[in-house]
């Protein structure tokens, strides 16, 4: 969501019968309410965007795995009963409100209880959190897997074994939701007491064309290229086998990715808008796809590294002109094969006598290159004069002239 103005006081929380209000984006938000609510239905907590028609769905989840309220269906469908204190919950509107809610304020010190695997958490404390500051006593038994969060530029990620560069959640925000997957069950969790410095949620460039649903899961690796150009900064696309841009890896300095979110399916809607679960992503750099990696998306929030290829297949067969010419003593030739095959490079004399066989093989597509020193089959250097080289690969066949001086 664009921003959560929650109208509280720092220390132990809001005192009793303070009022929370959250600003709510279009589509989806994962927050949480810092006031512990006494009339805590969905129905009543809500109420102000059921009357407007505008809430689309609210869900849940907890030990029994994931519930929801749905506004529009039978009220005994519903499995989320209740909203409450700490706990985090992903709410749909159709467009962009406030919600406010009144209780008593949840204290500092309030505990929650994780069980082994994902929990959905709300944060309540002021000021902002360093993830690593907040899952501290996780982090440092070892027990915390990974934290997720959603806010206007889509699902962010932090992984406490990886590169700190890659985490892309970077701070926990008053009134947000956070997945945390733990491997064993911990209970009475409590964060941690502030008064340090307030981190900042990092700005992302994200790209508007991608819908940010509340299915999604995580990327990040390396990236390399052959005969293509790139500068980091740039971005890979990640589709679906029919064209729909689901999410964008930035190029790092170093051949890195960044870690992304790749969303799948928003099933709450009619028509596709991401990732149905099971189907294979596609990579693409401008016109270029990666070479064949098999990636499926699925919706578990889990983290998947990928090492991408990127090679400029050429479209025919060529031979181009030798780099320098005239030369001394060591001269490039560049060839272009658009497919498998065996090559013959073979340079010879004027009078067509053999002088040198640079390449003799089975070689896959590609632009290729090699290098000639000025010397023959036995590794003495020729003499000064025109030469002539000639490709052959398969039914292709191409001869280029190139001088020699001394």
């Amino acid at each position: 969501f664009t921003s959560l103005k929650l109208l509280v006081t720092a220390g132990d929380g809001p005192p009793p019968g303070d009022n929370d209000e959250v600003a709510l984006m279009n589509n989806w938000n994962l927050m949480s309410f810092d006031v512990d609510i006494e009339e805590n239905a969905p129905a009543d907590v809500f109420s102000s965007l059921i009357s407007d028609g505008n809430l689309v769905y609210v869900t849940g989840f907890g030990e029994n795995g994931s519930v929801f309220f749905d506004p529009n269906g039978p009220g005994f469908l519903n499995t989320l009963t209740s909203i409450d204190a700490g706990s985090g919950y992903w709410v749909k509107v159709f467009n962009e409100t406030n919600l406010s809610a009144s209780g008593m304020g949840i204290p500092q010190n309030y505990g929650i209880d994780l069980q082994g695997g994902w929990n959905l958490a709300g944060f309540w404390l002021d000021p902002n959190m360093p993830p690593e500051d907040a899952f501290a006593s996780l982090i440092n038994n070892g027990n915390l897997v990974y934290a997720t969060g959603f806010g206007e530029n889509g699902a962010t990620f932090f992984d406490p074994n990886g590169p700190g560069f890659l985490n892309t959640l970077t701070a926990l925000e008053n009134g947000y939701g956070y997945w945390v997957k733990v491997n064993n069950a911990v209970p009475n969790f409590q964060y941690p007491a502030g008064g340090g410095f307030s981190a900042r949620q990092i700005a992302l460039d994200i790209n508007p064309e991608i819908n940010k649903t509340n299915q999604f899961m995580f990327l990040n690796g390396t990236v390399s290229f052959e005969n293509i150009d790139y500068f980091a900064g740039d971005k890979v696309s990640v589709t679906t086998q029919d064209g729909i841009l689901v999410g964008e890896l930035e190029i790092l300095e170093d051949g890195n990715l960044m870690t992304t979110a790749v969303y799948g399916n928003d099933n709450t809607t009619s028509d596709k808008d991401g990732a149905f679960e099971g189907e294979q992503l596609v990579f693409t750099y401008g016109n270029f796809v990666s070479a064949p990696i098999s990636v499926e998306f699925a919706p578990t929030m889990e983290l998947r590294k990928v090492d991408l290829f990127f090679q400029n297949i050429p479209q025919e067969f060529g031979l181009a002109q030798n780099f320098p010419n005239p030369f001394n003593p060591v001269t490039s030739i560049q060839y272009m094969l658009p497919e498998a095959v065996d090559v013959q490079l073979i340079v010879y004399d004027l009078m067509g006598k053999k002088v040198r066989t640079l390449v003799s093989g089975s070689q896959t597509a590609g632009y290729k290159t090699v290098v000639w020193d000025a010397r023959d089959d036995s590794g003495i250097p020729v003499s000064a004069g025109m030469y002539i080289y000639e490709l052959r690969s398969g039914s292709f066949s191409a001869v280029q002239k190139m001088v020699l001086l001394k």
